[in-house]
C-alpha cells in the first residue's frame, strides 16, 4: 500500500515539472502622439525629459498626384501611465502646456499649433 502511494506520488511529481502556470503581464505603458506643427519642437515631460518632436518620426505618405508628404499624426511616444506635466516648447516659447491623466494602454493626442 504504502509502495502504490509513493509511486502515484512520484507520477504526480514527476509530470508536474514541466508545466508553467500563470499570466504573463507586460509593462503598464501609454503613449503620446504629438500632431500639428511639430517642426521645431522640443517637448518636456515632468520638467525632466526632453526629446524633439523631429519630422522624420512621422510615415511618408503618397498622395493622388504623386506627391510626398508627412502624416504626423502617428508620432508616437511611449511613456508610463499616470499624471504627467507635457510641454511644447518652440523657440523658446511654451506652445502646449497640459497636465494629463493617461490610463494604461490608452494613446492621448496633443496638437501642436
Amino acid at each position: 500500500m504504502i509502495k502504490n502511494i509513493f509511486y502515484v506520488l512520484l507520477l504526480i511529481g514527476l509530470t508536474s515539472c514541466g508545466f508553467r502556470e500563470g499570466v504573463t503581464v507586460a509593462d503598464p505603458a501609454a503613449y503620446l502622439a504629438f500632431g500639428g506643427n511639430t517642426t521645431g519642437a522640443v517637448v518636456t515631460i515632468d520638467r525632466g525629459v526632453s526629446f524633439a518632436l523631429d519630422e522624420g518620426r512621422g510615415t511618408t505618405i503618397e498622395s493622388d498626384s504623386g506627391e510626398k508628404e508627412k502624416n504626423l499624426a502617428e508620432t508616437h511616444y511611449k511613456i508610463t501611465p499616470g499624471k504627467h506635466r507635457i510641454q511644447v516648447m518652440r523657440n523658446g516659447v511654451i506652445v502646449v502646456d497640459r497636465e494629463l491623466l493617461i490610463g494604461d494602454g490608452t494613446t492621448r493626442g496633443i496638437s501642436v499649433p
